[in-house]
Order: structure tokens, then C-alpha cells, then sequence
């Protein structure tokens, strides 16, 4: 039997999944650390409070046979509460549109620090020795650093190549999250920039881009996804598509999202 959800849960449903995916997009776009590379080069960070971002995202869920059995359509407002030396805060305003009308979720508050670490647990950080990535035939030196944090009983290794001359700066990422009672590897997230320095218009201007992939392994499955990030743009995200797929390898879900609007402070 098919489960009727009231408006309400389907905008609390829909809440989670994006608020979710504000810290993928927080988490994926970081800069290094707090000393060097700091603020200035995090594509959050870098703008002052105030400034806000607007993203439209469609959504298609999908059969067992591939059949799309449902749509919906949302938009978010990321807005940069505050940010110093230490992390930041975004503010996240989702509204869902079902038929005619459109649904306002509360606002929620991301705290996390400038690794993407969570701020209520210890956090060690090292350096590790510089590497070499190879982005379109090109040879990019990274400082590589590393940052091991415990909170809620799961420990975060987070693992960052950067180059500070070079936008959007992070090269690539890799976090991976392990339960701290059963040493039991809980999910493995890996950000790669795979294309540089390339234009595109965006909203009546010709920008400077960067194309980046995401591969996100999870208990329910894997999710890729493909973004193309500008650091005129706070967040850095000016479009994405993602796909996930279950444990079984079948893909059940595809989302498009999209810039609408911004402004910087």
C-alpha cells in the first residue's frame, strides 16, 4: 500500500534531504586550514556575512524498472551568518513547490569548521608531505593536509590537496568517517577538481570555472555527482547533478540543481 504523507512531513522530508545536502556542498567546496590558506581562499569564507546564494534543485524519483514515479521542485537560500578564523555559519531556507503552492521550511543553522570539521569535538590537524596532481595534462603541487576529529561517537579524517594560486584552491578531498566503537568504516566521500580554468556565462557575465566530481559511498548506496564551481559565487556551486544509486546498484534518484540568484557583501 502506497504511504500518504501530509504537507507538513513531505516539507520536513524535504528539509533534511536538502539541509543534507548543504553540508555535502559546505563539506565537498573547503578550503585548507585556518592559518595559511584560511578564509581567504575557502568559497564560503572568502565573502562577508550577509552574502547569499539562491539555488533551484529538481528532483525525479525512480522505479525499480527506471520509471520516473516522481517529480518535485525546491529552492534554498544559503545566507553566510558569520565566518572567522575558526568556521562558519550558513543559514538554510528551503521552500518546496507542490502543485500551486509553495511551502516554507524553518530556517536551520550550519555550524562546521573551515576543513568541514564538525566545531563540537577535538580536532588534530597535520601536515602531510606536498604531492603532485596531474588536471588536464597539467602538474598542480598541493600541500596536503589532514584533520582527525571525533563527535558523536564517529571519528572524521578529512584529507585536503590545495594550491592557493590556483581556483577553487581545493584540488581534491577526501573524508572518511568510521565508527568509533566497531572501527567499522561508515561512508567515504572523495572530491576531485577534474577540469580548470574555463569560462562560462553566468548570470549575464562571463565567469571563470572549474568543473568538479563527487563520489560518495554510504550505507544506502553511492551518489555522484558532477558541479561546475565559480569562486565569484559564495559556495562555488553555480550548477550540480547528482545521481544516487542503492546498494544494489540502481539508480533511484536524480537531481539538478541550478544557481538562480546571489549577492556578495
Amino acid at each position: 500500500m502506497r504511504r500518504r504523507y501530509s504537507n507538513s512531513n513531505v516539507l520536513r522530508i524535504w528539509s533534511t534531504r536538502l539541509t543534507l545536502l548543504a553540508v555535502a556542498l559546505l563539506c565537498a567546496l573547503q578550503a585548507a586550514d585556518a592559518g595559511q590558506f584560511g578564509r581567504r581562499h575557502h568559497l564560503w569564507g572568502r565573502f562577508r556575512p550577509g552574502s547569499w546564494v539562491v539555488m533551484r534543485q529538481g528532483m525525479e524519483t525512480l522505479d525499480p524498472e527506471g520509471q520516473v514515479m516522481g517529480r518535485s521542485v525546491s529552492e534554498t537560500k544559503m545566507t553566510l551568518a558569520d565566518a572567522d578564523d575558526n568556521g562558519l555559519t550558513l543559514r538554510v531556507q528551503t521552500s518546496l513547490e507542490i502543485g500551486d503552492r509553495k511551502l516554507q521550511s524553518p530556517p536551520q543553522e550550519l555550524r562546521q569548521g573551515l576543513l568541514g570539521e564538525p566545531v563540537d569535538g577535538a580536532s588534530v590537524a597535520k601536515e602531510l608531505p606536498v604531492e603532485a596532481l596531474s588536471i588536464q595534462g597539467k602538474v598542480i603541487p598541493c600541500e596536503v593536509r589532514q584533520t582527525e576529529s571525533t563527535s558523536g561517537g564517529r571519528r572524521q579524517i578529512i584529507t585536503t590537496w590545495v594550491n592557493p594560486q590556483v581556483a577553487p584552491f581545493v584540488m581534491r578531498k577526501v573524508t572518511t568517517t568510521i565508527d568509533v566503537a566497531t572501527s567499522r568504516q561508515l561512508g567515504e566521500t572523495v572530491m576531485n577538481v577534474v577540469s580548470l580554468s574555463s569560462e562560462r556565462r553566468i548570470l549575464a557575465r562571463n565567469r571563470s570555472v572549474a568543473e568538479v566530481r563527487t563520489v560518495q559511498h554510504h550505507p544506502r548506496g553511492q551518489t555522484t555527482t558532477q558541479a561546475i564551481c565559480c569562486p565569484e559565487i559564495p559556495g562555488g556551486v553555480v550548477s550540480q547533478t547528482s545521481e544516487e544509486f542503492d546498494v544494489g546498484g540502481q539508480l533511484i534518484r536524480r537531481t539538478q540543481m541550478e544557481l538562480v540568484d546571489f549577492e556578495t557583501k
